[in-house]
């Protein structure tokens, strides 16, 4: 845990079975966005054990922070990367806004089905839940292993999103997934 971090009881008791599980009560799951079949990390600190969602992503959030500034500086476009629950990296001047925030369940949606998240034409995009930007957008799911597992979205308030722009996002997701999969 970081400094700063704390943990709050739920009240909760649970009894460990005799082939070592417990049963992680679904209000917490839902809560947590934690679904069936995800991987938890495990991490142990004295006499305490806490459960983490797993993401391939987690080691990623520095290069990703890099890959979203440089592409703000060359292009003045707002890059955005996350992986199904939260924004990992965000450019300037959206990154103290949503930097670390759990992204809207409508986008996380939109990864795990695969669905398409590009406009031609301005339109809303909820980052957040509730929480919306209006202007122009693309989106490039992030795959490893055939999984989809994050997005990286261009965004701009003012114009369309420029082929060069559109290649860059493509080119990040490639190459996170590349990274991912070695």
């Amino acid at each position: 845990m970081e400094s700063g971090d704390f943990m709050k009881t739920t009240g909760v008791v649970r009894r460990i079975d005799d082939l070592g599980r417990i049963v992680i009560p679904k209000e917490i799951r839902k809560s947590l966005r934690i679904r069936d079949g995800e991987s938890l990390e495990i991490f142990v600190d004295k006499d305490m054990i806490a459960l983490k969602k797993y993401s391939p992503m987690n080691d990623m959030d520095d290069l990703a922070k890099t890959m979203t500034d440089a592409v703000y500086q060359a292009l003045n476009a707002i890059m955005i990367v996350t992986d199904r629950d939260e924004i990992l990296a965000c450019s300037l001047p959206f990154k103290k806004k949503y930097q670390g925030k759990n992204i809207s369940k409508n986008l996380e949606s939109v990864i795990i089905e695969k669905r398409e998240l590009t406009t031609p034409y301005r339109a809303k995009l909820e980052l957040l839940d509730g929480v919306f930007e209006e202007g122009f957008f693309i989106g490039e799911t992030i795959y490893v292993d055939g999984d989809p597992i994050g997005e990286v979205i261009v965004f701009d308030p003012e114009k369309s999103i420029s082929d060069t722009a559109h290649a860059l996002a493509i080119i990040v997701a490639q190459f996170l997934e590349k990274h991912l999969e070695q």
